[in-house]
């Protein structure tokens, strides 16, 4: 499991950007219900490109014989009060994240382009 997916939207994300990064568009609460028939941890994944959560399950084993890639997708609706409430402090505090290493160095290249654009541009 690498990535998740929202699955109104299909947008995706690396674990990476969702734990660690100020501009992730999708959040994950730790707020876990298990499904009795097969033990599985089915946290909410909230889609801040659409609004919609988007239950998943980790699944490497494929007990469920439903995952894709290790990750079953259960059900998607539109977000409600209760899952408002998990996300609200989850998505006050995104910006206290900082950045991740990859998104440090595409910024870090990005602001030396447009520097030495500008004194080009100048001289």
């Amino acid at each position: 499991m690498r990535e998740l997916i929202c699955k109104n939207c299909n947008h995706s994300e690396t674990l990476e950007k969702i734990n660690g990064s100020a501009i992730t568009k999708i959040l994950i609460a730790p707020y876990p219900r298990q499904r009795e028939k097969d033990g599985l941890d089915i946290y909410p994944l909230y889609c801040l490109k659409c609004n919609y959560i988007t239950e998943w399950a980790a699944d490497p084993e494929n007990i469920s014989k439903n995952s894709i890639n290790g990750v079953e997708y259960i059900k998607t609706f539109k977000i409600n009060k209760k899952y408002k409430l998990y996300f609200q402090n989850i998505k006050d505090n995104l910006l206290s994240r900082g950045y991740t290493e990859t998104e440090k160095t595409k910024y870090t290249i990005g602001w030396i382009v447009l520097i030495v654009f500008a004194v080009a541009l100048f001289q």
